[in-house]
C-alpha cells in the first residue's frame, strides 16, 4: 500500500516541480529581458545632403549610432571609458575618435589650412574648386571655409515651449558672444522617461562631442565633418530638437522606445585601424 501511495503522489509532485521550474524559468527570462533592455531613439536630420534618419541605441553605458545615409557605418561610444570609434563595415576598417590626439593633429592641420588658404585666396573660382576637390579626395574638406566664432558658449532660455514627438520641451539659444550659434529645444525635466544610466550615457556623449568640437575644430572643419555647437541644459536636460542656421543643420527627435537589441559589440575580427581622414574613403 505504501508503494501504491507513492506511485499516486509522484505524478502530482512531478507536476508541481515542473510548474515550479517553469515559473523559475519564466522569472529568469524576465530578468534576462530586463537586463538587455535598451533605449532606442530615432532622429530626423536635415543638412546640405538632404534629410535622413539617425538611429541611436543606448544601454548600460554603451551607445551605437547609425545613419540611413551610410548604412555600412556605425559610431560606437563607451561612457565609462570615454572611447569612441567609427566603423566602416564594407571596408572592414575602424577609426578611433580621441579628442586629445585629434587636438594635436588639429594644431598641425591648422598650420596647413592657414598656408593653403593663403594660396587658395590667389586663385580664381575654377582653380580653387579643382584644388578643393583634390584635397577632399585626400580626406581634407574645403579649406577656404571661414572659421566659426570661437568664443565660449552660453545658453539663454527663451519663454517659448513646444512639443517634439509628443514630448514637452523648452527652447533656448546657444550664444557665442552676442552671436547665435544654434536654437535648442530641451526636454522638460524627466519628460523623456529614460533610465538614469541611459540618460547619463547620452549626457556623456554630448560632453564628448562638445570636447571634440572645441578641441579639434580646425581638424573637424578640414575633414568636412559637421558638428553643431551645443550646450546642455540645467540638470543635464537633453536637447530633443536642434537648428543650426550657420551650418544649415536641423535635428529633430521622432521616436523613443524600448529595444531588446544588443548595444555593446566588440570590434569584429579582421578589421583594420585607419586614420580618421581615411575611414570614409
Amino acid at each position: 500500500r505504501r508503494g501504491h501511495t507513492l506511485m499516486k503522489r509522484t505524478p502530482g509532485f512531478a507536476a508541481k516541480r515542473s510548474a515550479t521550474c517553469g515559473s523559475l524559468l519564466l522569472f529568469a527570462c524576465a530578468i534576462g529581458t530586463t537586463a538587455k533592455a535598451a533605449t532606442e531613439l530615432e532622429f530626423q536630420l536635415t543638412d546640405g545632403h538632404g534629410p535622413r534618419s539617425l538611429h541611436v541605441i543606448v544601454s548600460k553605458g554603451d551607445l551605437r549610432l547609425q545613419s540611413s545615409a551610410q548604412p555600412g557605418f556605425e559610431l560606437h561610444f563607451s561612457a565609462p571609458t570615454q572611447m569612441a570609434y567609427v566603423i566602416n563595415h564594407p571596408r572592414r576598417q575602424y577609426a578611433h575618435l580621441d579628442p586629445t590626439q585629434l587636438e594635436k593633429s588639429g594644431v598641425a592641420v591648422s598650420g596647413l589650412v592657414g598656408a593653403l588658404q593663403n594660396q587658395l585666396s590667389g586663385l580664381d573660382d575654377s582653380r580653387r574648386n579643382r584644388v578643393n576637390d583634390f584635397l577632399k579626395g585626400l580626406g581634407l574638406g574645403k579649406l577656404d571655409t571661414p572659421t566659426k566664432n570661437a568664443e565660449p558658449l552660453r545658453l539663454m532660455m527663451t519663454t517659448k515651449r513646444r512639443r517634439v514627438a509628443g514630448i514637452p520641451c523648452h527652447e533656448g539659444e546657444v550664444l557665442a558672444g552676442n552671436e547665435r550659434q544654434s536654437l535648442l529645444c530641451l526636454e522638460e525635466p524627466g519628460a523623456l522617461g529614460l533610465p538614469n544610466s541611459d540618460r547619463q550615457t547620452l549626457v556623456a556623449l554630448i560632453h564628448f562631442l562638445m570636447t571634440l568640437t572645441e578641441s579639434a575644430s580646425s581638424l573637424m572643419t578640414a575633414l568636412g565633418i559637421t558638428l553643431p555647437r551645443i550646450v546642455l541644459g540645467k540638470d543635464s536636460t537633453l536637447p530633443i530638437a536642434l537648428t543650426d542656421s550657420q551650418q544649415h543643420l536641423q535635428l529633430t527627435l521622432t521616436r523613443v522606445s524600448i529595444s531588446q537589441q544588443i548595444v555593446k559589440v566588440p570590434l569584429p575580427n579582421g578589421y583594420r585601424a585607419v586614420p580618421l581622414p581615411l575611414i570614409a574613403h
